[in-house]
């Protein structure tokens, strides 16, 4: 199930307390032409490791030796210690249940929910290859999710781009992962004068909230295009 990019400020904001919202100048649903847009995430389905990667669930360390992606900024209650799972060893069969992959041989996980009363979350972070700051132009973030079967509850999941140097975040989407075998997309788009050289993968509170739960990440993209937009979509 597709679902589209809903903007959040405060949300965006909780990713760096100090941060400011990169919503000057972007706008959602502009027109691009598709054969402009080009892949700037490194490693986008966790295929290219140093050999270093340690048996999942080791806290802090679950993305030592993954090209390109760390543990992102995690949740006030938790360390935050995202999982990369690898053939043959980890899949399909993990501490979190069965799943093969959807793209390649590696995916990722993380933690989000309520957990004795307290609210838990970890994220992923990926690095961009981007383009400076300036021209118009159109970001289009997907990933595809899957629920663990040991923790049976809804996954709510938000993706955000990050400017590193300068502190400025942006919320592309946010929506659920249901508890499902099945493989689901979630995507959006953003069009900004802005520039970013992360993403950011996370877990986030809502008022559905559930316990624990834990979701699979598989065949993420960050596409950036070329032109597109007009001044009637912009968002401030």
């Amino acid at each position: 199930m597709k679902q589209f990019a809903v903007f959040t400020k405060r949300s965006a904001l909780s990713l760096f307390s100090m941060a400011a919202v990169a919503l000057l100048g972007a706008c959602r649903d502009c027109p691009v032409t598709p054969d402009d847009c080009t892949q700037i995430l490194v490693n986008p389905s966790f295929e290219t490791t140093n050999g270093l990667t340690p048996h999942p669930g080791y806290s802090g360390a679950g993305l030592t030796g993954v090209e390109g992606w760390s543990e992102g900024p995690g949740g006030t209650y938790q360390l935050n210690s995202p999982d990369i799972f690898n053939s043959p060893g980890e899949i399909p069969d993990n501490f979190m249940g069965t799943r093969t992959p959807l793209d390649g041989n590696n995916y990722a996980g993380i933690s989000q929910g309520k957990h004795y009363g307290d609210y838990l979350n970890e994220s992923l972070m990926g690095t961009l290859n981007a383009s400076p700051a300036g021209p118009r132009r159109k970001y289009t973030v997907s990933a595809w999710f899957a629920s663990g079967s040991a923790r049976p509850y809804p996954s709510d999941i938000e993706m955000v781009l990050l400017n590193s140097e300068t502190g400025n975040v942006v919320q592309v989407m946010q929506g659920r992962v249901p508890n499902t075998m099945q493989w689901s997309e979630l995507s959006g788009n953003i069009t900004t004068t802005q520039s970013f050289n992360r993403l950011v993968i996370r877990g986030i509170r809502t008022e559905q909230s559930h316990t624990l739960s834990y979701a699979y990440v598989d065949k993420v993209s960050v596409r950036e295009c070329s032109g597109g937009g007009n001044d009637d979509n912009l968002l401030f």
